[in-house]
């Protein structure tokens, strides 16, 4: 049998005029509106409302992976995924634990008419469990203002952390005394600790008071906005009237489709269900999106960002500081905005800032603000987004959408080893060798390791290739083409171009149009298949020549070519001219 630790914490204390109903137990479908904190092994976080599932005696909670019920007997406790605590706040539900044993003090203390009550105990067939189970009592009841001995209280924390597996996985009966008041509502903060205080319908007042205080609207019967930075009233929705909130750090949304707004405090705020934006603004927050599509925006300060179950966003809309993230990281991470944790989130849209954004193996939408940004989708079917600016976007493995928006956009495949094939022309999608991918409003292109095929379009495109042989075709526009590093192809097609091999033994054709071709020292041997005497030119950049004279050293004929041997290992040569002939077509830098 697990040993049971009761600890009874004299703290957040709560008030009832009304006193305890003569008919003190209380049945399942009493806890209707208790609140249901579910913390995982795992860090993750789920709040639920407890429910009556029939009108005389069931109540019960279900989660994404925790299922409760109560009747009249044992509570029914279901967990498909590791727990490491449970946290039920009667509160809510106007009711309250009693532990006061029959060998307890038989005055009952301040508890009138519930003297044989009891704190938590498993089930007899749960008595072979090995380990230690804690209950931790708190939100301490008195009555009619008189004062709390400590038998009765709000709030009970099943600790599972030191049972064998570190944590709850399967099935747990149990029970715990409960007891509810005689009329709703009388259960009522002391404004000293810890409270919680549910909005209904009405213009309500809430007032937290000392302590970390909680405005919960999880019963309201549609959306929510609410925002703990306003002072003074306002209009929250779904029919709940004008409410006041006053020292409140924390927000439950409801079901549906909430705006919850922080504030500089360090704010709680859980959405639950619907498709809920949420807002930290500054502090250091924690913000839960629960279920369904939510966006979350931590603000300044150190955040955690959950989004819970669902396709969901992290939003630095509205932000000038430049961002920093990175959606495979589980931990903490210097984001440019605090040092957050970032969890069960899909999908980011940068800020103003010229962002760096990156995606995780699964299927990511990633979308920048109006900087230059550099966005990485990884692995998965991903959709990268530039939006304006002058973006780098790089898709990774999978079937990417690359859509650089408005600016002068790059798709690069720097740090890839397998190569690449890219025709900037083709609308639809095409197998890049990286997936089959479609992109959208790109301009230029830097390869990786590979040996590349990288084609433009009828626009001005810049093409760089990377460390492999590649291969690169400018085609229409007046383009810019870089070898970069390898034995490397370059054409420039139709238009004015520039074409640069860089290091390695590369064969350059300019075609139509008036071209630049560019030698530098440390080129290898290049050869310039279709030169135009008058109408191209030759860029010599880093030679130690400082004129044609000094150049003309160098040359030699051979048949229709000339060749400019410059020594170590540094060769060019021109196709379609002889020496004289270059006479005005080469330039020094």
């Amino acid at each position: 049998m697990p040993s049971i630790d009761i600890v009874r914490v004299d703290d957040n204390p709560h008030e009832t005029i009304g006193g305890i109903r003569e008919d003190t137990a209380s049945r399942g479908v009493d806890l209707e509106g208790a609140q249901i904190t579910v913390a995982y092994a795992d860090g993750s976080v789920e709040t639920l409302r407890w429910r009556a599932l029939d009108a005389y005696t069931y109540g019960g909670a279900t989660g994404t992976h925790v299922d409760m019920s109560f009747g009249f007997d044992w509570h029914e406790l279901a967990a498909t995924k590791m727990l490491a605590s449970l946290k039920i706040n009667l509160q809510p539900a106007n009711s309250v634990f009693d532990t006061t044993l029959d060998s307890d003090d038989q005055s009952g203390g301040s508890t009138q008419g519930s003297l044989s009550g009891f704190p938590f105990r498993l089930a007899p067939e749960y008595e072979e469990i090995a380990g230690n189970l804690i209950a931790n009592y708190s939100g301490i009841v008195s009555i009619s203002g008189n004062e709390a001995v400590g038998d009765i209280y709000t709030t009970m924390v099943i600790d599972f952390t030191n049972l064998p597996a570190g944590g709850l996985l399967g099935d747990l009966r149990w029970n715990s005394d409960i007891d509810t008041m005689r009329v709703s509502g009388d259960l009522v903060s002391s404004n000293q600790g810890n409270d919680t205080f549910v909005g209904g319908p009405g213009n309500d007042t809430l007032d937290g008071g000392q302590g970390t205080d909680t405005a919960d609207y999880l019963s309201a019967q549609g959306n929510v906005l609410v925002n703990l930075s306003m002072a003074g009233s306002q209009d929250v929705g779904a029919s709940q009237g004008r409410d006041t909130l006053i020292s409140i750090e924390n927000l439950t949304g409801s079901r549906f489709n909430d705006i919850l707004i922080g504030s500089a405090d360090a704010n709680l705020m859980v959405g639950n269900e619907g498709d809920d934006r949420i807002n930290g603004l500054a502090g250091n927050d924690v913000l839960e999106g629960g279920l369904g599509d939510d966006t979350l925006s931590g603000g300044l300060g150190d955040d955690t960002l959950d989004g819970g179950v669902g396709n969901d966003w992290v939003m630095f809309m509205g932000e000038t500081r430049a961002v920093r993230l990175d959606l495979a990281v589980t931990g903490s991470q210097a984001t440019g905005h605090g040092v957050d944790v970032i969890r069960n989130i899909e999908n980011i849209h940068g800020g103003a800032g010229n962002d760096h954004l990156l995606g995780n193996a699964g299927a990511n939408l990633i979308r920048g603000g109006y900087g230059a940004d550099t966005i990485h989708g990884r692995y998965g079917h991903d959709l990268l987004q530039g939006n304006a600016g002058d973006d780098i976007l790089n898709g990774g493995f999978g079937n990417d959408t690359l859509d650089g928006g408005v600016g002068v956009d790059w798709v690069t495949f720097m740090g890839e080893t397998r190569a690449a094939r890219l025709d900037l022309a083709v609308t639809g999608s095409q197998a890049t060798g990286h997936g089959v991918d479609v992109l959208r409003n790109i301009e230029n292109i830097h390869g990786g390791a590979g040996n590349d095929h990288l084609l433009g379009n009828a626009g001005a495109n810049l093409i760089r290739g990377g460390y492999g042989a590649d291969a690169i075709y400018g085609r229409y526009g007046h383009d810019l083409l870089q070898g970069n590093a390898g034995n490397d192809i370059l054409a420039g097609g139709f238009g004015n171009d520039t074409l640069d091999g860089g290091v390695g033994n590369d064969r350059i054709r300019g075609g139509a149009g008036t071209d630049t071709f560019v030698f530098r020292s440390g080129s290898d041997r290049d050869v310039i298949l279709d030169f135009q005497d008058d109408i191209d030119t030759i860029q010599l950049l880093d030679i130690e020549v400082a004129n044609f004279a000094q150049a003309r050293t160098y040359a030699s004929e051979s048949g229709s070519a000339v060749v400019l041997d410059f020594g170590h290992g540094d060769v060019l040569i021109i196709h379609n001219t002889t020496i004289n002939a270059l006479g005005n077509d080469v330039v020094f830098v």
